[in-house]
């Protein structure tokens, strides 16, 4: 947060001083839903959609700002453990796309955000998780095939 935080107190005054421009900050699903024994990140990152969300206020209408919050990604970082056809598989079933998404795939959502194509938007999150904050661990498991949709059979 302190790095995202310095950045833009960095950054905004010179993009203001050229005409505009557009910002965008890095936070995780992490910020949006903790991951248990994570505190310390799942709070930074929630401080980093916080402070973007802060940033749009203060900065417009010159400059617009945006957070991408990634899910799992496919990097070196993430290798060691979805090399594992066990976990890999597991963490599929769980993502309503049914896939670890790539890096190429988030990059793509932060070039929009800093085309003309996202002229109007300022101040969001955009998670890029494969819609997996999308299920209610507190139903599904519990009532199981009660709640269950097409894309939850095999």
């Amino acid at each position: 947060m302190r790095g995202t935080f310095h950045g833009i107190r960095s950054a905004a005054p010179v993009m203001v001083d050229g005409g505009g421009g557009a910002i965008v900050n890095v936070s995780s699903v992490s910020g949006i839903r903790p991951t248990r024994g994570e505190a310390a990140y799942s709070a930074a990152k929630a401080a980093v959609i916080a402070l973007t969300r802060s940033a749009a206020l203060e900065y417009g209408p010159t400059l617009r700002v945006n957070c991408v919050s990634p899910g799992l990604i496919d990097t070196p970082l993430t290798a060691s453990f979805l090399e594992d056809v066990i976990v890999r598989s597991a963490i599929e079933r769980r993502t309503p796309l049914r896939r670890v998404g790539t890096a190429a795939e988030v990059a793509s959502v932060i070039a929009f955000l800093c085309s003309a194509g996202s002229s109007y938007i300022t101040g969001v999150n955009v998670p890029v998780d494969g819609g997996s904050l999308l299920p209610s661990s507190q139903v599904e498991e519990p009532l199981g095939d009660l709640v269950s949709g097409p894309g939850d059979r095999p």
